[in-house]
């Protein structure tokens, strides 16, 4: 870019930039550490829904979804699932 382009600079953005719930349910916001053990993973894939989403079944549809969406738009091999509750 020069300085007499009319381009607005691009800049890279955070997919999750929500705030995380607050919940007593220790589930949707822990995160694991990086560590030697995750040095193989590409990609670090985690989700929440609200209690009132889980208590609907969207927990595991949003897990099942997520796996699908990432195998299809994306080119990471080994994406780490890092919720702590992994849906079957």
């Amino acid at each position: 870019m020069t300085a007499t382009s009319t381009e607005r600079p691009r800049t890279r953005t955070a997919l999750n930039t929500a705030p995380r719930p607050q919940s007593s349910d220790h589930r949707s916001i822990t995160r694991r550490p990086l560590s030697e053990e995750l040095l193989p993973y590409d990609v670090d894939v985690s989700w929440w829904v609200t209690p009132e989403a889980y208590e609907r079944g969207d927990y595991a549809k949003l897990y099942r979804a997520l796996r699908e969406w990432l195998a299809d738009a994306f080119p990471f091999e080994a994406p780490f699932y890092s919720n702590a509750e992994i849906p079957e």
